[in-house]
Formats: structure tokens, C-alpha cells, sequence
């Protein structure tokens, strides 16, 4: 049976508790997630949109952005 590497819990305020294996727990808010989400995935559209039509993957990300926000 294999452990899982890491666990989260919601905690009251918009606050979610990562417990990575072999180090302390960590308290991340919800702003934090999805900042780190909206970041990464604007990276990814990016770099594939460089050369081809970058405003329409800039829109994409927004509506992607405003659904995962909801």
C-alpha cells in the first residue's frame, strides 16, 4: 500500500493546510493557489502563442482565469 506524498485540508478563511511527507505543515491561502495557477498557466499559453496569435490566447487565459476563480 503506498502513502500519499502530500495532503490538503480546508481550513475556515479561504486557508488550505498542505502537509507535505517528512516537513512541516504549511498554510497557503486560496489567492496564493490561484495566483500560482493564473501564473503557470499564462507561462504555458504563452510560450505555445509566442508565435502564433498571442492575442487570442491572452483572452483564453482570462476566460480560463475567471472560470477557475468561481
Amino acid at each position: 500500500m503506498s502513502q500519499a506524498l502530500a495532503t490538503a485540508e480546508k481550513l475556515p478563511n479561504s486557508t488550505t493546510r498542505i502537509k507535505i511527507a517528512n516537513s512541516p505543515d504549511r498554510l497557503i491561502s486560496k489567492y496564493d493557489i490561484t495566483k500560482s495557477i493564473y501564473e503557470f498557466h499564462s507561462q504555458i499559453l504563452f510560450r505555445l502563442c509566442c508565435y502564433n496569435k498571442p492575442v487570442i490566447c491572452f483572452k483564453i487565459t482570462l476566460i480560463y482565469f475567471k472560470e477557475f476563480t468561481r
